[in-house]
């Protein structure tokens, strides 16, 4: 059974703070509001927040592993729209992946956002978007994932920028119309991911902010 936390319904004006460390004590193995789900027969990575340079951040460190976290963020489609912005840094990424093969796609650290249906990571209904840290494939690849045709996959920066906190924004309904070539339904979800499976090696990853940003009225907690 899937337990979904409690929802922020986004009506717009932001920042909205979507990762929650602020509420979060030191030593919790999620920031408040976020659920994991395991990744079939995959051991989960270690994930825990502690303070880095005095702030607090989420890390998430492991070696054959993966899993899924996430948030339940409600934004209907037409609310005129807005943009995801974080700050993550990778320590360690895993060795010899490739995004674009299906024996060796793993990443440090990917954002991905859930549109339609609120459950779509675990059914055959909504579309996904990954944006990934990347390794060996080239820094403009896009694409489809292998594990699943609704998902699509972008890579974001690579190893270059090892142990460097990269500021990153995305449109995503943009890139929704971009790549699906119709107009976005609503976003149901923000989550993370960590996966080391395919190659077995091991990877660091550190996430300090996810916000959203939009013009209009203030967003409102709920649930």
């Amino acid at each position: 059974m899937i337990l979904w936390p409690a929802t922020i319904i986004c009506l717009g004006l932001g920042p909205v703070d979507l990762l929650g460390l602020k509420e979060t004590s030191p030593g919790a193995r999620l920031p408040a509001g976020w659920e994991i789900q395991p990744v079939k027969n995959v051991a989960p990575p270690l994930i825990s927040v502690h303070a880095s340079d005095s702030a607090p951040v989420l890390r998430i460190e492991g070696a054959g592993t993966a899993a899924w976290l996430h948030r339940s963020f409600r934004l209907e489609a037409g609310s005129g729209g807005g943009r995801l912005r974080w700050s993550w840094r990778v320590l360690e990424t895993p060795a010899n992946a490739d995004l674009r093969r299906k024996d060796r796609d793993d990443s440090a650290i990917r954002l991905f956002v859930i549109f339609g249906n609120p459950r779509g990571l675990f059914t055959k209904s909504g579309r996904i978007i990954f944006y990934s840290t990347g390794g060996q494939e080239p820094p403009d690849f896009a694409g489809r994932s292998h594990v699943n045709g609704r998902i699509q996959i972008i890579r974001t920066v690579g190893a270059d920028r090892l142990g460097e906190w990269v500021e990153l924004e995305v449109d995503p309904e943009e890139d929704y119309r971009r790549i699906w070539g119709r107009n976005a339904p609503s976003i149901a979800a923000v989550g993370l991911m960590q996966d080391t499976d395919q190659t077995g090696t091991r990877a660091i990853a550190e996430v300090r902010r996810i916000e959203w940003v939009s013009d209009g009225a203030m967003p409102v907690p709920s649930g």
